[in-house]
C-alpha cells in the first residue's frame, strides 16, 4: 500500500494489519452484511421497514401464512422490537389478517417458549 504525503511516496506493509483485522474480527463476531443499514425518520417508517423484512423472510403474502409461518412472521418482528411501538398490533393485525386476540396469543405462546427456552439453559 502506497501513502501519498504532498509529493512524498511512502511504501507500507499492511500485512500485520490484516492479520489484526482478521483477529478482531473473529473474536467480535463480525459479520459483513450485504444489506445496507436503514435509518427511519419516524417509528411508522421503521414498523413498515421491518413488516417488509418479515413478509421478505416468509416470502409469501401475509395473510395466506400458515400458523407456523405467522409465528415465525411474529417473532421476527417480536424480536427486533416492532411490538413495542405504539399502535403497531393494529398494523400487524391488519397485515397478517388476524384479530388483536390472535396476535397477542400468537405473542404469549413465543414469548413463552423463548422464556421455557432461557430456563433451559
Amino acid at each position: 500500500m502506497y501513502i501519498r504525503i504532498g509529493s512524498l511516496c511512502i511504501n507500507l506493509d499492511i500485512t500485520e494489519s490484516i492479520q489484526f483485522e482478521s483477529f478482531l474480527k473473529q473474536y467480535n463476531k463480525f459479520e459483513m452484511n450485504d444489506q445496507p443499514e436503514y435509518f427511519a425518520t419516524n417509528v411508522e417508517s421503521l414498523l413498515d421497514y421491518l413488516i417488509q423484512q418479515a413478509t421478505a423472510i416468509a416470502n409469501k403474502d401475509p395473510k395466506k401464512l400458515s400458523k407456523s409461518e405467522r409465528m415465525d412472521f411474529l417473532s421476527f418482528l417480536d424480536e427486533k422490537g416492532a411490538l413495542q411501538i405504539t399502535k403497531s398490533g393494529d398494523r400487524i393485525c391488519k397485515v397478517l389478517g388476524i384479530s388483536k386476540f390472535t396476535l397477542y396469543n400468537d405473542l404469549e405462546i413465543i414469548r413463552s417458549k423463548i422464556s421455557d427456552n432461557e430456563e433451559d439453559k
